[in-house]
Parts: structure tokens; sequence; C-alpha cells
């Protein structure tokens, strides 16, 4: 019975961890769309020499980044809803095992924004 209590001590302290990478996925995705917003307002006055593959780049770095922060937002919430049901025995070890092999799609919208804001930066200064 102790090891039970341990266990669900172990995943309620992964809960909070996993719900803290939720508010990063938002945090990821209010920042993708306030640049996307930004470049649109300036998207008429760009300069002659400005290369526009790198804000094209940009762009679509920062939508995947929308895009696949809400598919890992949704998965590391099933994740959480999973991690609690094996805790009091309504799902099995092996679904945990099967959903907890994809968590490495967190890293997908990091990826992302980071590709999106060095492709911004290099835009910005080709525009000098």
């Amino acid at each position: 019975m102790k090891e039970l209590e341990k266990l669900g001590e172990y995943i309620d302290d992964f809960n909070d961890s996993l719900k803290i990478r939720v508010e990063l996925f938002k945090h990821l995705s209010t920042l993708s769309s306030g640049t996307i917003v930004i470049i649109a307002a300036f998207i008429r006055e760009l300069p002659t020499g400005s290369s526009k593959f790198l804000l094209a780049t940009s762009l679509l770095s920062f939508v995947l980044t929308i895009l696949f922060s809400a598919w890992a937002s949704f998965y590391t919430l099933g994740y959480i809803i999973t991690a609690k049901k094996y805790v009091v025995g309504a799902e099995t070890l092996e679904q945990f095992i099967k959903i907890d092999q994809g968590r490495m799609i967190g890293f997908v919208p990091i990826i992302f924004f980071i590709l999106g804001m060095i492709s911004l930066a290099l835009f910005s200064l080709s525009a000098i």
C-alpha cells in the first residue's frame, strides 16, 4: 500500500511538471501569434534588399509552432489523465508506456519557435 501511495505522490509531482509544460506551449503560441501579427502589419513596408525567403521561413515556422503547440498541449493533457488513471488502476501499464513514448512531441514546437526566431533575426539583418 505504501508503494502505491509513493507512486501516487510521484505521479502528482509529475503532473505538476506536465502542467508547466502546457503553460510553455501556451506562451510559445502567444509569442508566435504576436510575431505573425507584427510581421503582417509591416509586410507592405519591406526594404528592397531584404530576403523574402527568410521572412516566409519565419512566418511558416511561427504557424507551425502554433499548430504543434496545440497538438503537444492536448497530448500532454492526455498524458496527465492517463497517468492519473494508471495510479487508480483504471489504465494498464502498457497504455501508460504507450502514451509515454510520444512525449518527445513537446520538443517540436520549441524547435520551430527557435527556427522562426533565427530566420526572423536573419531577415532583420538582411534588411539593413
